[in-house]
Parts: structure tokens; sequence; C-alpha cells
């Protein structure tokens, strides 16, 4: 489509974006034999696409505290949930423990270190290898 996920959202709402989400992931999954996707956590919003993922694919979810969740929104100019809720951070705390049981259905977790962080890109790596060697 072409619009900064915070449009998407603004315009078309959730179920618009989820279904382009789905659409897409499909159509990603099914054109590649090895790809590397990266998603936010509310892909477990939508039950029919994480299942698909977790079907088709290999799922590593990266876990991180509150606080980085939280900054790192920010950093992308996201502030769609903190506008006018001065509960932003008890309302993130509750989002990712309604998510836990579902991130937990993923092949593997990995805690989440800074992006560029080596000892966090072998973690991955290393996680990445074990999973492909297994399949």
């Amino acid at each position: 489509m072409g619009a900064p996920v915070s449009t998407l959202f603004e315009v078309y709402g959730q179920p618009t974006f989820r279904r382009y989400e789905r659409e897409c992931l499909a159509r990603i999954v099914a054109q590649h034999k090895s790809v590397v996707i990266a998603t936010a956590g509310g892909i477990v919003a939508d039950e029919h696409t994480f299942a698909q993922l977790l079907d088709r694919t290999h799922v590593i979810c990266l876990q991180a505290s509150p606080a980085d969740h939280m900054r790192r929104v920010m950093e992308q100019g996201d502030f769609r949930p903190m506008e006018r809720n001065r509960d932003a951070m008890q309302d993130l705390v509750a989002i990712l423990d309604a998510r836990a049981a579902a991130y937990g259905r993923a092949h593997a977790r990995s805690i989440r270190r800074a992006a560029t962080s080596p000892s966090g890109v072998d973690e991955l790596t290393l996680l990445a290898a074990r999973m492909f060697a297994a399949a």
C-alpha cells in the first residue's frame, strides 16, 4: 500500500492493517524458499496469521523489557500508544502480559539485546543455525 503503519491504523483501522499484513506475509512465504521476516509483536493479534507463520516458518520471539519496547517505539516516531495516555507504560505491560502465551508458542525465544549488539546478533545467528539444521 505504501503508507506508514501509523497511517494505516489511523485511516483504515487495525482490522484492515492486519488483513494487509496477513496477505503480504502469505505472499512472501509462498514466493521465497528462504527469507528472514521481521514482524512487530502485534503479529500474534491475528491468530490465523500467527498460526500460518508457526506452521510454515521458523518463528523466533525477541523478548524485551517494557521500557525497551517503549523506547524503540518512540525512536521510530510512533507515538500512538502514548497519545493522551498517562498510563501508556501500564497499558504496554498489560499488552505484553496478554500476549505472553502467544509469544510462548514461538519455536525459539531470545532476550532482546541492542539490535547492533554483537552478542544479540550472535545469539540470533546460533538460534537460526540450530533451527535450520534441524529442519
